[in-house]
């Protein structure tokens, strides 16, 4: 990592911190470490200047060490997420935790009224209902490249949350193996903004899984490799030190936020002409961002609202 990206890294999450007073988000890091295993004092020094994370030393060996954790980023996450670690190995000696929590009002905030059962099919070609929030509003969408896609803003418009669906008729695989900064880039500069009736089905879900896998594949392998991995610089007198566990969870909510502050009028009444359609009756993806930065914030797939 350069200089000017390691400078630029604490400016950036302060920004996103502080962007929005009506949206709540909370990025919380940290690094747990055997208290009899010294850490080097520029190590620590640089996770708290550049990731504002929370270094510190615990007895591994106390059974009580996992709900320490875990206190700490129910803590930070509004007491969102709970139980993220629920074991601490022997043979591990850092432990490093992140935890994101994002909560915020629409702009346009959907008619409670009108949300309503609405049919959607899984991946399998299986259907089932779902509530459906209905609206009649301006949003920004784009259908072309094989999808469609809508930006529902938050709060002041500095956040959005960015749905994309394959085509009908294609699934959703389709539009994961061809996601890449490229194509993101192309499906969002080509949200245009007008009117739009969009149906959109209330989610919520929590979730939680290890890193390890994904960061290994994505080039770190060595990192986790007891004979390979190089962190003399963290503890210059342990040639064997390793990543042991890198876990991540998140919590996201999304519904009709906010709805009772507005003048929303829903699907009906006085519509002289249809606007075009956009329904996310279908597996699709879905991001939230930063919209200055394009920095995301979370990104998932949601395969089955109910669940």
């Amino acid at each position: 990592m350069t200089g000017v990206q390691t400078c630029a890294l604490p400016i950036l999450i302060s920004k996103l911190r502080a962007r929005d007073r009506k949206v709540e988000f909370r990025l919380a890091n940290s690094l747990w470490h055997e208290r009899s295993f010294p850490i080097q004092q520029p190590f620590i020094d640089a996770l708290r200047d550049h990731f504002s994370a929370r270094v510190s030393a615990l007895d591994f060996s106390d059974p009580g060490a996992p709900r320490t954790i875990n206190d700490w980023v129910s803590g930070e996450t509004n007491g969102r997420i709970k139980d993220l670690i629920n074991r601490i190995d022997p043979i591990e000696k850092l432990l490093l935790v992140n935890a994101i929590y994002f909560k915020g009002p629409w702009t346009t905030p959907f008619n409670l009224n009108a949300t309503r059962p609405e049919p959607f099919t899984r991946a399998d070609g299986s259907v089932v209902e779902v509530p459906t929030m209905v609206a009649d509003a301006q949003y920004a969408s784009y259908e072309g490249d094989g999808v469609q896609a809508v930006e529902l803003l938050y709060g002041d418009s500095v956040y959005g949350m960015v749905l994309v669906a394959p085509a009908a008729g294609r699934p959703l695989e389709d539009v994961i193996s061809r996601l890449s900064p490229e194509s993101w880039r192309r499906w969002t500069s080509g949200l245009k903004r007008g009117r739009v009736m969009l149906f959109v089905p209330k989610f919520r879900f929590e979730f939680g899984s290890p890193l390890k896998r994904p960061l290994q594949d994505m080039g770190m392998a060595v990192a986790f490799d007891p004979r390979s991995a190089d962190f003399s610089r963290i503890n210059p007198q342990r040639d064997d030190l390793h990543i042991s566990r890198v876990v991540h969870k998140t919590y996201i909510n999304v519904h009709e936020l906010g709805t009772e502050a507005s003048g929303a009028t829903g699907v009906v009444g006085g519509i002289t002409s249809m606007p075009p359609v956009l329904r996310f009756d279908r597996p699709f993806l879905v991001a939230i961002r930063e919209r200055e930065s394009g920095t995301l914030l979370f990104i998932g797939r949601v395969g089955d609202p109910r669940t």
